[in-house]
């Protein structure tokens, strides 16, 4: 009688340490997948924000090729209306000169 328990105990013994070893090997398969899926999603948003920093450069870029571009036409059509209106002193210099003489 008392071999038939000790064996029953044993036998409930090692069902639970294998069911507890199942359960650790299911609980780190879980735990390795959802770690998988962040590094995935990670990856992705760290691709994602790469991309879109490296469009954000590119319109950068492209402003400031625009603004210096408009600058510089600006540049160009100031200096005319600078000599436009020092044309126009001249003139009026020499006009009140000669109305004086």
């Amino acid at each position: 009688m008392k071999k038939t328990i000790t064996i029953i105990l044993l036998c409930a013994v090692v069902l639970g340490a294998a069911g507890w070893i199942v359960w650790q090997q299911q609980t780190i398969k879980a735990a390795e997948e959802k770690h998988q899926q962040e590094s995935k999603s990670n990856t992705e948003q760290l691709s994602k924000l790469k991309s879109d920093q490296a469009d954000m450069k590119h319109k950068n870029e492209d402003q400031k090729k625009k603004l210096s571009t408009i600058t510089k036409k600006l540049k160009k059509e100031k200096k005319p209306i600078k000599m436009k209106s020092n044309s126009v002193k001249r003139l009026r210099q020499k006009s009140t000169s000669f109305k004086k003489s």
